[in-house]
């Protein structure tokens, strides 16, 4: 199973998931979420079980606490063959207008990003990336523009959707470097088939 946003499987007519490792995967939805901007695929052929990720069971998510944002940004520009890596920390563990279903990073996102997981230090899943704010819209209607205001959905409205967590919680801080190679595999492309005509 696959966990990403709703936006970016709507109006699919075809899914593929493709992970770190180039593997290829056909999917169909299984559960979307009605608050929230989840979606839960379901793949024809599974990966192997050891690149899985878990969900923690009942993880805060707190302000000050480091945060990694692993996805597939602008891959039209930056490329697709490997996910990229941004590095920044809660701001606030709400989002906008103290929404308890987002909450605010620093971490660097665009488009592509989403339903891409958000990480701590330890390797723990903090969440997926869902959105940025707005810049044109806040200088046309505010008259400034608003720096390093993302926001992520916290893994505890994943495990709502899907039942599952786990009691296993990281507790070790590791290296960037390994963090990325070790969750590389696990972190996937989502390939959205909107015009379904051969």
């Amino acid at each position: 199973e696959v966990i990403t946003n709703r936006h970016v499987i709507e109006d699919a007519k075809r899914l593929y998931v493709r992970n770190g490792y180039g593997e290829l995967r056909s999917a169909k939805v299984l559960k979307i979420s009605g608050s929230d901007d989840i979606a839960l695929l379901k793949l024809d052929t599974p990966y192997d079980n050891s690149i899985s990720l878990e969900i923690p069971k009942n993880y805060p998510v707190k302000a000050g606490q480091d945060a990694y944002v692993i996805g597939y940004p602008l891959a039209d520009i930056l490329g697709e063959n490997k996910p990229s890596i941004t590095q920044g920390i809660i701001s606030k563990s709400t989002g906008m207008y103290d929404d308890p279903g987002t909450f605010q990073i620093t971490a660097k996102l665009n488009v592509g990003n989403s339903g891409g997981p958000i990480f701590t230090k330890e390797g723990n899943i903090l969440g997926i990336a869902v959105a940025k704010i707005d810049k044109t819209l806040m200088l046309q209607e505010e008259g400034m523009i608003p720096e390093d205001v993302n926001f992520g959905i916290p893994s505890s409205r994943i495990e709502v959707l899907t039942g599952n967590s786990t009691n296993n919680i990281y507790t070790t801080d590791i290296k960037l470097e390994l963090l990325y190679e070790n969750v590389l595999p696990s972190v996937v492309m989502i390939l959205n088939v909107v015009d379904d005509q051969d």
